[in-house]
């Protein structure tokens, strides 16, 4: 928040003619209620907020089934963040806050921001929240090798995460955004993303705060911290809608102890603007914090239902992990590539699908004719469940030109029945054998047609080293690689496969996950040259 601003909205508020009574709503104001059943006849006052220690939270909190993210990019960004299991809704706004970071220090610099691969490297295995990195002081975390990769990158920006709050279905992460040099810090912000996994609210931790509970928090800092309010007629002035929008911005710090008490640290640039020069006034952040049986006053429903699970010390509930191929991804954020298996099922695939069920952030994609479904029906159940991919490559492999249309629709129909069958879900694409299409038969197959961006001619026989070597290295964000399950050479080198692919820093997709929220049209086509007809 731009200090001259509040300076200049003080101003203002300073010199309203407005007179008008002191606020009664907060935990400075007692309150002149009128009859009850306590001592005295009045209406007991509310718990009264108090100054609080900034809220540190715990950096040892584990939660099972996360998938972590990590990226550097040229334009001069490294980052890590983590989603929760599944489509979780939080997912998507985790994602869209990285995203809206990223491409301002992209802009910053004169580009756009796209995924990246990257040497390989180990260290690219490692992904997601370090956990204690968000409570680092700045300097801390723009020099702390964990955090970024290469060494020696020429990074501006840097963006640490850490599970805080795991309890019941309620999740909270953090995210500090730090931006500087190798001798400055130029900017260090917090966001803190709230959920509950069983109804799919989300919000920003400072959106926990209602707004009509405002006043009472303004009225709690000014007595806190010691701050003159301002006067008109002998009146104290109510704070002004513009100066309770700024404290709305402010809170960039909202947790809740283990007692279920809210702890809400207010910026120490509003803390400034109130003060107005005021040499008395420590310009410092404050925390104040807020009672538990206060939290349905003050916060929202998903806040207060944060802060009640706190209180009763609720175990952690979230949604259940889930495979790859399930998982929420951002192929926006992340270099993701899908590796793809034609002509299966077959006895040769079970080992395929070993290599992607011992690594995270891998599914794979399995064209399938239907002609090798008999017989193999448990393997293509297990590829299904196990989060990959199935689609349609044909009844028995021709070539769909040489074929009328009534015969390319039966060659389509019959396969996408008998993987249904199987399955119990639908096809959603299509993979013509040879890559031999054209609008006729396009149109004829009903299905989207995806063909691929990496040829490792395995059907060919080069030996593994060159079918590694041309899936890993030939292979870049938003690629689709080709290969067969049914040659020996190809399954055994499916393990080098994967790990070199997510050694440079890849996520191995489906192709549905490659192509997010988009639904594909029957005539949309995936060129062989990588281009999306």
């Amino acid at each position: 928040m731009n200090a001259s601003i509040l300076s200049s909205r003080r101003s203002k508020m300073l010199a309203a003619l407005t007179v008008a009574a002191a606020l009664t709503l907060g935990a400075c104001t007692p309150s002149t209620g009128g009859q009850s059943g306590s001592a005295g006849g009045k209406t007991p006052e509310p718990p009264k907020i108090t100054l609080g220690e900034y809220f540190t939270h715990p950096t040892d909190l584990v939660v099972d089934g996360l998938t972590g993210q990590k990226i550097t990019s040229t334009t001069g960004s490294e980052a890590r963040w983590a989603y929760l299991p599944g489509q979780q809704p939080f997912n998507g706004f985790l994602a869209d806050t990285v995203n809206t970071q990223l491409q301002a220090q992209a802009e910053a610099r004169g580009a756009v921001y796209t995924p990246e691969a990257h040497d390989r490297s180990a260290e690219w295995l490692e992904r997601g929240c370090v956990p204690g990195t968000t409570a680092l002081t700045g300097r801390e975390i723009l020099d702390d090798p964990r955090l970024s990769l290469p060494a020696g990158s020429d990074v501006e920006l840097t963006v640490a995460c850490d599970t805080i709050l795991a309890s019941g279905t309620n999740y909270g992460q953090k995210l500090r955004f730090v931006r500087g040099t190798a001798t400055e810090v130029a900017s260090d912000f917090v966001e803190i993303i709230y959920t509950n996994t069983e109804t799919g609210e989300v919000a920003r931790g400072r959106d926990l705060i209602k707004p009509e509970a405002l006043p009472t928090l303004y009225d709690a800092l000014t007595d806190l911290a010691k701050i003159e309010r301002p006067m008109s007629g002998g009146e104290v002035l109510p704070p002004d809608a513009a100066t309770l929008g700024d404290l709305g911005q402010s809170l960039s710090n909202v947790g809740f102890d283990t007692n279920g008490d809210i702890l809400v640290t207010v910026d120490q640039d509003f803390i400034a603007f109130l003060a107005a020069g005021d040499p008395k006034v420590e310009i410092l952040p404050t925390t104040l914090k807020i009672p538990a049986a206060r939290a349905e006053e003050i916060l929202t429903p998903l806040g207060a239902g944060i802060s009640n699970s706190m209180a009763e010390a609720l175990p952690w509930a979230g949604p259940a992990a889930v495979p790859s191929g399930r998982e929420y991804v951002d192929c926006d954020l992340v270099p993701c590539v899908a590796v793809t298996y034609d002509d299966g099922p077959s006895y040769l695939t079970p080992q395929v699908l070993d290599v992607y069920a011992a690594r995270p952030y891998a599914a794979a994609t399995f064209f399938v004719l239907g002609q090798n479904i008999a017989g193999q029906e448990d393997i293509l159940k297990r590829a299904y469940d196990e989060g990959n991919e199935i689609g349609n490559h044909s009844w028995s492999h021709p070539a769909f030109t040489t074929l009328d249309d009534a015969s390319v629709a039966a060659q389509v129909n019959d396969t996408t029945a008998a993987i249904t069958a199987v399955t119990g879900a639908p096809v959603p694409m299509l993979r013509p054998p040879y890559g031999d299409l054209n609008s006729r038969t396009l149109a004829a197959g009903g299905l989207p047609a995806i063909l691929w961006s990496v040829d490792t001619n395995d059907w060919q026989k080069p030996g593994y080293d060159s079918i590694v070597a041309q899936s890993v290295w030939d292979a870049t964000p938003d690629g689709i690689v080709l290969m067969h399950d049914i040659h020996e050479e190809t399954v055994a080198a499916a393990g080098a496969v994967a790990d070199g692919l997510l050694e440079r820093g890849f996520t191995l997709v489906t192709v549905s996950q490659l192509f997010g929220d988009t639904q594909l049209p029957a005539d949309y086509f995936y060129s062989a040259q990588g281009i999306r007809g």
